[in-house]
């Protein structure tokens, strides 16, 4: 595990295991950090999302999250920033169309997994609020342990199952 103030852990061979609902019905995420390159205080994570359901094959999805403190961002090669470094409550930014704020670094969150205090709170506001909003929690040493999104055309959940 990482350090307490760690909202977003990257180790080589990390795996963390989802449960998943959506319109699609419910399924499993698996989260794999499978390679870890470090140049100066940048680190960068080679990561695949699995998605599986119990009818289907499941797909895969390769990316890259980058944790760049001297740009101060945490970021993903799918989605862009994803939280400030340090996080800074009240911060806000945007990635079209959608606008993004850092809500609380004291959240609660309850999943499978347990009980995680002192999260740190994203929201989302999708289409600048007029296509619905997202919460993610990240819990410190542990990373993103649930989301709910009411977005109109896609909502979901996913849930931490269970600490590696």
């Amino acid at each position: 595990m990482a350090s307490a103030k760690d909202f977003y852990p990257l180790t080589k061979g990390l795996v963390l295991l989802y449960k998943l609902k959506d319109a699609e019905g419910e399924g499993q995420v698996k989260f794999e950090v499978l390679s870890i390159e470090k140049i100066g205080g940048v680190i960068k994570a080679k990561c695949q999302r699995t998605i599986t359901r119990p009818e289907s094959e499941g797909s895969q999805f390769k990316y890259t999250v980058t944790k760049d403190p001297a740009k101060g961002w945490v970021s993903t090669s799918c989605w862009g920033k994803e939280f400030p470094l340090p996080p800074v409550l009240g911060k806000k930014w945007n990635r079209y169309p959608d606008g993004f704020s850092v809500d609380a670094l004291d959240a609660t969150a309850k999943v499978p997994a347990g009980e995680f205090k002192n999260c740190l709170r994203v929201l989302r506001l999708i289409a600048g609020g007029d296509g619905g909003g997202e919460e993610r929690y990240f819990a410190p040493g542990v990373g993103l342990v649930y989301i709910f999104s009411n977005d109109e055309a896609e909502p979901y959940e996913m849930s931490l199952l269970k600490l590696p």
